[in-house]
């Protein structure tokens, strides 16, 4: 099977494409221009894998939280590509997609997104499990969901960030705190691996068009 997976949640844009051949990735610093670069970056790891649109079987979009604008980005090429090739598309949710690399860590691990307003989305994760719902907060808010004694992962793109706001909260104990070396690399390859994880598993994850996964996930009024 060849997937390709999109992450626009972010101001990290980035491409997985996983084919028989091998894994080929895309990643940039793209802001607000992911609608500028994503056909042309999709078509240049299509060349680089020496493959055709219609050789892809099945087209990942993370379905939030994120950018709001980054998300809509990312459903309606996979949900435009899907109807062009007459493949089915599938959406994960970001941060559970963020997390999943980082699901053997002996610790507390919590991805993180910029939310802007001095906010973040994010979600405490144990071993792969998700302790609570997506979350859009401060850092204070925050730091009194975090328990104590437990050594703390920070991933996901605005991991540098957080850190230097919860050192701003009371009771911060720095060395409990790790900041993931990959943070800003780009999770196209986690949504990737967490969509083959389930379709090896026989999942029913396809999208109809109308479900819950066929739409994003904003974590927050969209305007």
């Amino acid at each position: 099977m060849t997937i390709l997976a999109l992450d626009t949640a972010s101001e990290i844009f980035s491409i997985a494409l996983g084919t028989e051949r091998g894994l080929f990735t895309f990643a940039a610093e793209a802001g607000n221009s992911h609608s500028e670069i994503l056909c042309d970056a999709v078509e240049s790891v299509l060349r680089c894998a020496c493959i055709e649109r219609d050789a892809i079987s099945l087209t990942a979009c993370m379905r939030g939280p994120g950018s709001f604008s980054g998300l809509r980005i990312g459903f309606a090429f996979a949900k435009g590509l899907s109807l062009a090739l007459g493949k089915p598309y599938v959406s994960a949710p970001t941060l559970e997609c963020i997390a999943y690399t980082h699901r053997n860590f002996r610790g507390l691990v919590i991805p993180l997104l910029d939310a802007k307003q001095k906010r973040f989305f994010c979600g405490l994760y144990r071993e792969g499990e998700a302790l609570t719902e997506n979350l859009d907060i401060d850092a204070e808010a925050l730091a009194a969901r975090i328990p104590p004694n437990i050594p703390v992962l920070l991933t996901g793109p605005a991991a540098s960030l957080a850190f230097e706001r919860l050192g701003n909260t009371a009771g911060f104990e720095e060395q409990r705190f790790i900041i993931d070396s990959a943070a800003r690399a780009g999770n196209a390859r986690d949504l990737l691996n967490v969509i083959t994880e389930q379709v090896t598993l026989n999942k029913s994850i396809l999208s109809t068009g109308d479900d819950d996964f066929s739409a994003p996930d904003y974590a927050r009024p969209a305007v």
